[in-house]
């Protein structure tokens, strides 16, 4: 994950987000939707910094004034199928940087300050995301979430924190120990696992630390997860060769991650206390963010510049990466995907993109006070069911009534 897109993962709105306007083209599987989100101003006190000593703990944030409300109004639902900028459960501004969820009626949404949403089929719910019994640190940023299932769900922050949740309210914390404690060190910036035994971890390389970037846990051991380090490359001390991993995405043959400058790698799993990494062409410089797979083989790898890549395997089983670049430099930061011909791209400068196998279908969401918005993450259970997040902004489309305003298409 780049520098900027942690400082806009970071601090919420300086202000309400007052409309949502957005056009959406139709596509072979879907619309292509963008929204709208203001980036905190430079200087905001809970930007985390990564210095050669790791990240700094993110400050408590302080409570945001309430907007003033306007005269009770009947509560209005969002209709079925449409596009639908869903009423939070709280009136203080938040970064939503964050969806994951386990089905269309299990999905959790998390973000800045220790924000934590939780949508159950009826309504949405918030949560708090550490244990009661723990001086844990609250007001933090949560960069995202990911589960194996419906009861293991994992977030994760700038505060040197992972938190797990076996499906309820109540979060167990794991932070190191200077002893004998969890291997990492820093930021973990995303996650990805075959199961609650097969979970993998990636973010940016401490240099004074020598802390690789890629992590792996294969259970609990005395109450706790068992995070063993996974370096992507043979040799960490080699200070010349450390690269800063941000996306990461498998299936039950292979794990591939993404990071700085286009480098990709690629394993064929956990073996033998132990992964062994092969390095693959991603044929691009740019760095990349984000991950998605189909289950037909093919792997997109997406970030700076709006560079996109598909890649394929050869007979040989060396892969080809094939040029998908969207038709804009926007950076994108988070992909999804229902097939190899229903790929979604989100990212900056309000920027959401749908890849029908063809072509991509891309529209800019008008600025707020002529500045560019971001979007942040995207998820879904299917392509009638998508979730898109970004700055005190959450999206959705499906067949859930949700509480909100409807987003008409012009």
């Amino acid at each position: 994950m780049p520098d900027e897109a942690l400082r806009r993962r970071s601090c919420p709105l300086n202000r309400l987000f007052p409309t949502v306007r957005v056009l959406l083209l139709s596509s072979l599987a879907g619309a292509a939707l963008v929204r709208l989100v203001t980036s905190c101003a430079e200087g905001d006190p809970v930007t985390p910094h990564v210095t050669d000593a790791g990240p700094e703990a993110v400050p408590e944030a302080s409570v945001l004034p309430e907007q003033p409300q306007p005269d009770a109004a009947p509560p209005s639902t969002c209709e079925p199928g449409q596009w639908c900028a869903v009423t939070l459960p709280i009136t203080t501004q938040v970064s939503i940087n964050g969806v994951w969820g386990s089905g269309p009626n299990d999905v959790w949404i998390v973000g800045s300050p220790d924000l934590v949403l939780h949508w159950e089929g009826t309504q949405l719910t918030r949560s708090t995301a550490y244990q009661p019994d723990v001086q844990a640190p609250t007001r933090q940023t949560l960069f995202g979430v990911w589960g194996s299932g419906a009861s293991d769900v994992w977030t994760f922050n700038a505060g040197n924190a992972i938190w797990h949740t076996g499906g309820a309210d109540t979060w167990s914390i794991s932070r190191p120990d200077p002893d004998a404690g969890p291997p990492w060190r820093g930021l973990i910036t995303a996650m990805w696992g075959r199961s609650a035994n097969d979970v993998w971890a990636v973010g940016p390389f401490s240099y004074n630390l020598l802390a690789p970037t890629v992590w792996h846990c294969d259970g609990w051991r005395d109450g706790s997860p068992h995070w063993v380090a996974a370096p992507a490359d043979a040799d960490i001390t080699d200070l010349r060769k450390k690269v800063s991993f941000r996306g990461i995405w498998g299936n039950n043959d292979e794990v591939w991650v993404v990071g700085e400058r286009g480098k990709t790698r690629r394993t064929d799993g956990w073996k033998n206390d132990s992964a062994t990494w092969t390095p693959v062409d991603s044929a691009t410089s740019l760095d990349l963010n984000a991950l998605w797979g189909s289950s037909t083989g093919e792997v997109f790898a997406a970030g700076a510049g709006g560079v996109v890549r598909r890649f394929t395997r050869r007979a040989d089983g060396s892969y080809l990466a094939t040029s998908l670049d969207l038709p804009t430099k926007a950076t994108i930061f988070a992909l999804t995907g229902f097939g190899p011909n229903d790929v979604w791209a989100a990212g900056a400068e309000g920027l959401l993109a749908h890849w029908d196998g063809q072509s991509w279908s891309l529209i800019d969401v008008p600025a707020i006070e002529n500045r560019p918005h971001d979007l942040l993450a995207i998820w879904g259970s299917s392509s009638d069911d998508i979730w898109v997040t970004g700055q005190n902004l959450l999206l959705h489309k499906g067949s859930a009534v949700l509480p909100g305003t409807t987003v008409k298409t012009p």
